[in-house]
């Protein structure tokens, strides 16, 4: 009884930390795509790398992973004047 319980919760855990994951990574892509303006747009993909390295150097592996899956997002990756200009 305890075992099922037990795995219960853990798959809700995770499967709660795997939305959190997501929701992440597309509102990475979404702040970035709806920014209409290229040099903003670039100022924002800039920020959001600098955020993902102070995560690395936080060790929140889990929040800088969240956020590179935000940046590889297709619709990201396509912004090719954006990446063009990106200072890192």
């Amino acid at each position: 009884f305890l075992k099922e319980t037990w795995l219960k919760r853990a798959d809700t855990n995770i499967r709660a930390f795997l939305d959190r994951q997501a929701y992440v990574a597309r509102l990475v892509a979404t702040a970035i795509c709806l920014t209409e303006q290229l040099a903003y747009r670039q100022m924002m993909t800039a920020k959001m790398i600098e955020a993902a390295h102070v995560c690395l150097k936080l060790k929140n592996y889990a929040s800088a992973f969240a956020i590179a899956a935000g940046l590889q997002h297709p619709s990201v990756e396509r912004l090719s004047q954006t990446w063009g200009k990106v200072n890192t």
